[in-house]
């Protein structure tokens, strides 16, 4: 077990608190588990002008503030924007969106070395320019260096997301993440199957020893609060529901199971966060218009409070051949100990998880009647006030509490340094 006293991490995140979005989320809690082991930990951000579900410094987040960095510069006029872009991909090398946060955050990285001489380094997704500075500190100050692919780099997503487009984004993007596996003392993934897609494209017999699964992190400090109950079977889907999570398949399968029932039941379907999709008209179209909540972006810890009111948690994937991701909210989910409704493809690391910890029911995510299947299995435990022993959720738990992911970090950090 490594000694933490006085080690001095630096964090390259892009997304990070205050600006509350799915890997900014991520990524603050990670900060705040290593700070609440004794570990310094200092981060370089930036502005988050994506959507966002809150951007004001707000318990959990506030113990990050003095120790967040987040790099701004003034945006200047055409020819000032031209100039400084040409400086950053000098000092960067690597033609791809970002570039001028990544010139400048690498300035502010080495000025905060010479006075805090950094024993580690992290960078974070979400995409791939957390790297790139974190790339030129390491080659210049050779401190060990731990990067992280939540999701995959952007010339490597599945179908029917959207790759990197054009021929210079998809080079970049390829020669960042070969320079990265080089570079770095180990590369971690919060899931097998996204390890192993990333590692087809590569040379995989030079570069699997440096890579390491570590999922996502729960909160640290965090206790739900129990369920109240009152009468009525309760659903929740917390999180982004993207062009590419059509939840059509989902409300079918909902009318489904409510058709089946064929009784007037107390049923609601609360979905919190942001949406591609008018889901007023598909709600409409299925007749589940008196059964669903459409709450937009809330803060994260008011999403808690949700939650914990809630009977089953849900989870809803894009059809892709394989579902590689490990999506975040599953960290969250198992905290509050709810059981989880997974609808994702059938090879997918969420149908992994749910059959190795039994801590739900998974349904595939192009079948609506396997969907309607897997809520009657849960509304029978659910009447029988069984969801808890019937889906225990201590192994799936187990897989995110901050005590094993910070004891996963800390052995690499040991054999990095």
């Amino acid at each position: 077990h490594i000694s933490c006293h006085m080690q001095r991490i630096l964090m390259f995140a892009p997304g990070f608190a205050p600006y509350s979005f799915s890997e900014n989320i991520v990524n603050s809690k990670l900060a705040l588990a290593l700070k609440e082991h004794g570990w310094d930990v200092e981060v370089i951000s930036r502005v988050d002008d994506g959507p966002l579900y809150d951007s004001a410094w707000n318990e959990p987040w506030l113990p990050l503030k003095p120790s967040t960095h987040t790099v701004s510069y003034s945006p200047g006029n055409k020819i000032e924007r031209s100039f400084d872009l040409f400086r950053q991909f000098i000092h960067v090398k690597y033609p791809m969106g970002g570039l001028r946060w990544s010139g400048h955050a690498l300035t502010q990285a080495l000025e905060l070395h010479e006075s805090k001489k950094y024993q580690i380094v992290l960078s974070r997704s979400p995409n791939d320019i957390g790297h790139l500075p974190a790339l030129h500190f390491v080659r210049q100050t050779k401190v060990p260096w731990i990067a992280n692919w939540n999701d995959p780099p952007s010339h490597l997503w599945p179908a029917p997301y959207k790759s990197a487009e054009g021929l210079l984004s998809k080079w970049s993007s390829r020669c960042l993440l070969s320079s990265v596996f080089k570079d770095a003392s180990f590369v971690t993934f919060p899931s097998v199957r996204l390890c192993d897609h990333v590692l087809r494209t590569l040379n995989k017999n030079t570069f699997s020893s440096k890579a390491r699964i570590i999922p996502h992190i729960g909160l640290t400090g965090y206790l739900p609060a129990k369920r109240n109950p009152d009468g009525c079977f309760r659903i929740c889907h917390a999180g982004n529901l993207s062009k590419e999570r059509n939840p059509q398949n989902f409300f079918a399968g909902i009318a489904l199971f409510l058709k089946q029932l064929g009784i007037n039941i107390s049923f609601e379907l609360r979905i919190v966060g942001t949406s591609d999709y008018a889901l007023d008209s598909l709600a409409e179209q299925y007749g589940l218009s008196k059964f669903i909540k459409v709450s937009g972006g809330i803060s994260y810890l008011n999403t808690f409070s949700i939650l914990e009111q809630s009977d089953v948690l849900a989870v809803v994937e894009a059809p892709c051949a394989e579902g590689i991701f490990l999506p975040s909210k599953v960290a969250d989910y198992a905290q509050v100990g709810r059981p989880l409704l997974a609808v994702s493809p059938e090879n997918s690391e969420l149908a992994d998880l749910i059959r190795q910890t039994k801590a739900g029911e998974f349904a595939s995510c192009n079948q609506p009647q396997k969907i309607a299947d897997a809520l009657m299995l849960l509304y029978n435990s659910w009447c029988k006030n069984r969801l808890s022993e019937d889906y225990p959720s201590n192994l799936l738990w187990q897989n995110f509490s901050p005590e094993s992911i910070v004891k996963k970090y800390e052995e690499i950090f040991y054999l990095a340094i």
